[in-house]
């Protein structure tokens, strides 16, 4: 008994997300395809997507050759992905500000 009791373990406990944390979900805006051909042509490029949509803000036509811009072009999002990723970008702004507008206890 006494051998079983130290040798025996408690089955774990499920995981339980820490407060604060709302679990990960999986958000697809564009196909799975068009994400790998864009890493692939930022690979291509040897730069970041923060570098890259720098560039396009600048209209760097260092890193904007025809050749670039001719690959980016299919890569984009559609009307109805766009609509999705602004509707993300709202919901994100928006919680991110609410802690802030607490004015509670």
């Amino acid at each position: 008994e006494k051998l079983s009791r130290l040798f025996t373990r408690a089955p774990p406990k499920p995981a339980t997300p820490v407060a604060g944390r709302r679990a990960r979900s999986s958000l697809k805006v564009v196909s799975q395809k068009r994400a790998h051909a864009f890493e692939v042509l930022l690979s291509k490029l040897k730069l970041s997507a923060v570098q890259l949509a720098s560039a396009v803000l600048r209209l760097d036509s260092s890193v904007l050759t025809s050749e670039c811009v001719e690959q980016l072009l299919p890569l984009l999002p559609d009307a109805d992905e766009s609509a999705k990723l602004l509707r993300l970008r709202e919901q994100a702004t928006g919680a991110l500000a609410a802690p802030l507008l607490h004015t509670g206890p």
